[in-house]
């Protein structure tokens, strides 16, 4: 002990206790007490106090001031939250230590929502205890400092009141965290109190039957819900635990961090191109017939990664597929002015600065158009690589994603016939789509005029030109990309004329043959009009000569929406491939589309197959008529004798003669006499007569025609005894006749 210098926070004793210096001034001290719970500061003659040295004091202190950088971040907030408390309470000076001062100062500070008093109250007493340390503030401060470990059988936390704890063994821990790997922590696995449940049938199967039969109270003698979900937070972090339920894909797209993105890793505008379709919201009606609805449209849109500007999209009727990606792909090398011109937009080039610029990657995300072999003709032909993301992994081309849902806003208050998945299943909902009144291009002229909006509208990013900012100038998505094609890109390369369209079309093989280009099991030629077809009508000659031993093949070049035409390459005409058309014998197929004409020409191949038995049961039936036709003919000529050429030659045009007769007499042209006095006559020309058609017999009027032989030609006269025809018909006036 000493009666030295003494400092505030000292230990001393006052009458036998423990007291710590708060204060001391002259003559006077302000103290308190530490072994008192409810100990305040205290005022007392500082003569009276006796300072002495504590050597564990000393070392608590240098440890908590290593403690405070072990700290988790939650418990270092905590701690200077603490601590700020404290300042504004010791801000008042020595008038704290006084009771109804102190009081009023902390009411105050519970009065603004800073804490609650006894909170307040037990961090005062804590600094002022530790000896004005703010160290002391840190929490568990209590426990920090002690070496020596704690009993293992020593009790946490609240005994039970109910009923006994469950004690856990090592080797029935290891056994339930198995169980949580591989029962709990699996995609679109069970909830956490259903795999509880499981787990006390898997673990303790006895216990769980004899509660079942009353014999057993289960609490106490299986593992407690708070003991299993102890074990699953110990050994697994959350962050492994939300992925493992969630799975790899779904935790990659919706739950993971993402510190960066991909715009922020792209050097320069320009060079990287996103691309992705979409099916529009908007119901659209028949451009003739306005009130049938014919569904939505498909929209490809192509955007700079870095600079987030519109470049050029496409709208059909399809659905997505490689040529209809190719008639978006090829927008990029087509004049933007013409497209306003047809919609009655003023043009303005400072809209467009991406026309007509190539760039050198377009990213996709694994649609059939862009894994398809169509694909490769976009690396091939026109030296652009195609990058195609992983599947559900939005963010890694959210430059697209987030511009379709920008179109979206920007057009879905705007007009009619709005489609929504997310509101297809409320109920009682207003059905908005059947007050649809957009065509196709009237939608197509929105889209543009909406495009030319978020083009020109201010943007906010993090990736801007700092020199652009000083100027004071606007950050739009035009801006950004002049920028980098002013001071970063240098000289951009760019489409030729009709290079981007025709390189994109689709590659087969056709076949020469003398009538044009056989392909796809239709036929294309040139018309005489055309101006090149001279040359390819030569060059289908040189190769369909009589020389050559198989018909030869050619390169062929289409567009899958369309069989009107076809474009062809050959050595006649380098420069542009020529187009040919359909032929006029299949015109049938007109207008439609490749996949439409493989369908019907499938179904006609498969009716063949089908009818290809019916057919040969009908040839056979046939023959088997026939033979025996023959063979009848055969035997009734074999009971007449034999007669010679020249006699044959001779009676042939008077057998033929009788035979006329004979047939004539067979198969009359009128009703004879004798059938109208047959008594089926009546039933068969009479009132029951099916046909509606009757015509009188007195209005009927006969011509007498001239017989002639089928042999020369020439006049035959009727024999005198027979009456002629017209004879027998004027004296016998049938009653009723039938027209037929």
């Amino acid at each position: 002990m000493s009666n030295g210098f003494r400092l505030v926070g000292d230990l001393a004793i006052l009458e036998g206790e423990k007291v710590r210096l708060l204060h001391e001034f002259k003559e006077s001290a302000w103290v308190i007490r530490i072994d008192d719970a409810k100990a305040m500061p205290i005022k007392c003659n500082g003569k009276d106090l006796e300072i002495y040295e504590c050597e564990k004091d000393i070392e608590q202190k240098l440890f908590l001031i290593g403690e405070l950088n072990r700290l988790c971040p939650h418990s270092k907030s905590i701690y200077e939250k603490n601590v700020a408390l404290v300042h504004k309470i010791m801000n008042h000076g020595p008038k704290i230590f006084d009771a109804k001062y102190r009081s009023s100062v902390i009411n105050e500070l519970v009065e603004n929502g800073e804490a609650s008093k006894p909170t307040l109250y037990k961090l005062i007493k804590t600094f002022w205890c530790s000896g004005c340390d703010s160290h002391s503030l840190i929490p568990s401060y209590f426990n920090c400092g002690k070496k020596e470990s704690a009993d293992e059988s020593a009790p946490r936390g609240v005994k039970p009141k109910y009923y006994a704890t469950y004690i856990l063994r090592p080797e029935e821990q290891a056994k339930i965290v198995k169980l949580i790997e591989r029962d709990f922590l699996v995609p679109n696995g069970p909830t956490f109190a259903s795999f509880y449940y499981t787990l006390l049938c898997k673990t303790h199967p006895k216990n769980v039957e004899l509660a079942n039969q009353g014999i057993l109270e289960l609490m106490g003698n299986v593992p407690s819900y708070g003991q299993v979900r102890y074990l699953l937070e110990k050994h697994f972090p959350a962050d492994v635990i939300q992925k493992k339920k969630a799975g790899d894909k779904t935790f990659e797209r919706d739950m993971a961090l993402h510190t960066g993105s991909a715009a922020g890793s792209t050097a320069q505008s320009g060079l990287v191109y996103e691309i992705d379709s979409t099916i529009c919201e908007v119901n659209i009606v028949h451009s003739e017939y306005r009130n049938y609805i014919i569904g939505k449209a498909t929209l490809y849109v192509l955007v700079c990664r870095k600079s987030k500007l519109i470049v050029t999209f496409h709208l059909s009727l399809n659905a997505p597929c490689w040529d209809e990606a190719s008639e978006a792909i090829a927008g990029l090398a087509n004049s933007m002015e013409e497209r306003c011109k047809k919609y009655g937009i003023e043009f303005n080039p400072e809209d467009w600065p991406a026309e007509g610029i190539k760039p050198r990657e377009i990213v996709a995300d694994l649609g059939p158009e862009f894994t398809g072999k169509a694909s490769d003709l976009l690396p091939k032909e026109l030296n652009i690589s195609l990058t195609n993301t992983p599947s559900q992994q939005a963010h890694r081309k959210g430059t697209i994603e987030s511009t379709f849902h920008q179109t979206h806003v920007a057009i879905f208050s705007k007009v009619d016939g709005q489609v929504r998945d997310v509101d297809s299943r409320k109920r009682q909902r207003e059905k908005r789509e059947f007050e649809a009144n957009l065509t196709l291009h009237e939608l197509d002229k929105v889209l543009l005029m909406s495009a030319i909006m978020q083009n020109r509208k201010c943007i906010k990013t993090n990736d801007y030109p700092i020199e652009e900012v000083l100027k004071g100038n606007v950050i739009t998505r035009i801006s950004l990309f002049n920028y980098s094609l002013r001071n970063e890109m240098g000289v951009p390369t760019r489409f030729r004329e009709g290079e981007a369209r025709m390189k994109l079309l689709r590659q087969g093989e056709g076949t020469l043959t003398r009538q044009g280009i056989r392909f796809n099991n239709l036929e294309y030629s040139v018309g005489p009009s055309n101006e090149n077809y001279q040359n390819l009508s030569s060059f289908v000659a040189s190769l369909n000569g009589s020389q050559r031993k198989a018909s030869p093949k050619v390169a062929v070049r289409y567009s899958g929406q369309c069989v009107n035409s076809i474009w062809v390459e050959h050595p006649g005409i380098k420069t542009v491939p020529v187009q040919l058309f359909l032929n006029e014998a299949y015109r049938q197929f007109k207008d439609m589309s490749f996949a439409e004409h493989e369908i019907v020409h499938k179904q006609l191949n498969e009716n063949n197959k089908k009818n290809e038995s019916a057919t040969l049961e009908l040839q056979v039936t046939f023959t088997k008529e026939t033979d025996e036709i023959t063979k009848n003919a055969r035997e009734r000529k074999a009971q007449f004798p034999k007669v010679s050429a020249d006699k044959q030659k001779k009676l042939k045009p008077e057998m033929r003669k009788d035979e006329q007769r004979t047939q004539r007499t067979k198969n009359p042209l009128f009703v004879s006499p004798d059938n109208f006095q047959s008594g089926d006559s009546k039933q068969k020309y009479g009132e029951n007569q099916r046909s509606e058609t009757r015509i009188e017999a007195e209005d009927v009027q006969f011509t007498e025609l001239p017989l002639v032989s089928t042999v020369d030609n020439s006049p035959i006269t009727p024999k005198k005894k027979k009456n002629s025809l017209a004879a027998w018909a004027k004296n016998n006036k049938p009653g009723v006749t039938n027209a037929n």
